[in-house]
């Protein structure tokens, strides 16, 4: 295989780079599976599966964020939040920090669609559900695993939403989380199909009562609202809703007003009614931290020979120096290709 793709010199570079990705992969092979998950998404300057395990500084940034969460489980209505986060420096990284702290809090985490007061309520109601976990498992799994706790008490509070559902969309949501509560896993199944768009034999809706189209709401809000307390009716405390990007367009204030219910995403500029926290760059200290949470994820994930290289002692000597103008995503490529060169020069054997 040759290392020489035309003429272009970057192509050469990317190629060869590639190479020696596949040459560690072969030749360091029986190591921890999902740390080397974590280091290819290292690589490519993206957040591993879990960020808890190598989330460093931030303290205040992080505090925040629980103090809000745990407003919005108690219905305390906290304003819509951004996160006002330098490019490169870790927005999806601290969404991903949120998602995982608020599903151990039992919060419910959804995303939403930038723009979706302008689109129509339905696909609303699909990004929603489509993309709900509930302690981590996506609503589907939740009841087909029968942990989605439903008690009468809950679906009486879902029934009282019926001054923003549409009847029909009162009946479907009644109808699932009754077969939910009973245990009837299939039929809770195919009523979330539907809510999603999948089809429902005609036969099967009339036996029921269904509607022919499972809308539960007429307003971008009222599914919001629907979602919600579906998830609360299922076990969760309240929902976080992400947004992830920068300076949305969406009504997140007016989201906001739903109980239960924290709107999170990025932004850099100020609006009304809204909570901006500012999140400061990493420290070239905190970056050194940083380099040692990869460094054990890469040992775990290709069983070094030889780790004595990049002991604590002799790491920040084969690194490069960290500055203030450096983000975190660099920082992280700079030091997981640091971490691939030095491996692929040891003897595997």
């Amino acid at each position: 295989m040759s290392d020489t793709l035309g003429d272009d010199p970057r192509l050469s570079s990317a190629f060869a780079r590639i190479k020696e990705r596949l040459s560690l992969a072969a030749l360091y092979t029986g190591g921890d599976v999902r740390a080397e998950a974590d280091i290819r998404a290292f690589r490519d300057g993206v957040p591993p599966a879990r960020v808890h395990d190598v989330s460093v500084g931030r303290v205040a940034v992080f505090e925040g964020l629980r103090r809000r969460l745990e407003a919005a489980a108690g219905d305390r209505r906290p304003m819509p939040t951004t996160l006002s986060v330098r490019p490169g420096d870790g927005l999806s990284h601290l969404l991903r920090w949120a998602s995982e702290e608020g599903e151990t809090s039992l919060m419910a985490v959804a995303f939403i669609e930038p723009g979706g007061d302008r689109v129509s309520p339905f696909r609303v109601q699909q990004v929603l559900l489509g993309s709900m976990r509930l302690s981590g498992r996506t609503l589907a799994d939740a009841l087909y695993s029968g942990r989605a706790a439903v008690s009468d008490a809950a679906i009486r509070a879902v029934r009282a939403l019926a001054g923003e559902l549409t009847p029909s969309g009162l009946r479907v949501l009644t109808v699932l989380l009754e077969a939910a509560a009973e245990q009837r896993t299939q039929d809770a199944l195919l009523l979330l199909g539907w809510l999603q768009g999948e089809p429902l034999e005609s036969d099967y809706r009339r036996r029921r009562g269904l509607p022919t189209v499972p809308v539960l709401a007429a307003t971008f809000l009222g599914v919001v609202s629907a979602v919600v307390h579906t998830a609360r009716a299922l076990g969760a405390q309240g929902m976080l809703l992400i947004l992830d990007g920068n300076e949305p367009d969406t009504p997140i204030a007016e989201i906001a007003r739903v109980p239960f219910t924290l709107v999170l995403t990025g932004g850099n500029r100020a609006m009304p009614k809204v909570k901006v926290i500012e999140v400061p760059p990493l420290t070239p200290g905190e970056l050194r931290t940083l380099a040692r949470r990869i460094r054990d994820r890469h040992i775990q994930a290709y069983g070094w020979p030889d780790p004595t290289p990049v002991v604590d002692a002799r790491l920040d000597g084969v690194l490069p120096t960290p500055s203030l103008d450096m983000t975190a995503r660099d920082w992280v490529r700079a030091v997981t290709a640091t971490l691939d060169s030095l491996l692929s020069q040891q003897d595997p054997s």
